[in-house]
């Protein structure tokens, strides 16, 4: 995920990575204003149309412009690993022994 401008959008970023099941990447330009004007900046950003299928849609849009290119580039669900292994136990409020929980790791 990538961040340039509004404030407002980049608490939108930081929620939608959040509530995101497995890993998330946050990127954020940060303008320098006192040597450049702000509408210099927002000359230079283009915003991905559509939500790519694949991690090499956005990454071939960006190698074809000239411009900072912004969303989301890729997000696909998977498995989140303490799900897989706990379920919905909770090892801090009710920890498993030490063999238990080995076994469950050789399963998994």
């Amino acid at each position: 995920m990538c961040f340039f401008g509004n404030i407002n959008h980049l608490k939108d970023i930081i929620v939608q990575a959040t509530v995101h099941k497995g890993f998330s990447f946050i990127e954020v330009l940060q303008p320098a204003i006192s040597y450049r004007k702000w509408e210099e900046y927002s000359k230079q950003i283009e915003y991905l149309k559509k939500q790519p299928e694949s991690l090499l849609e956005p990454i071939k849009v960006t190698r074809e412009q000239n411009k900072f290119t912004l969303g989301v580039y890729y997000q696909i669900q998977k498995p989140v690993y303490h799900k897989e292994l706990y379920g919905d136990h909770n090892p801090i409020t009710n920890r498993l022994s030490r063999d238990t929980r080995l076994e469950k790791i050789r399963k998994y």
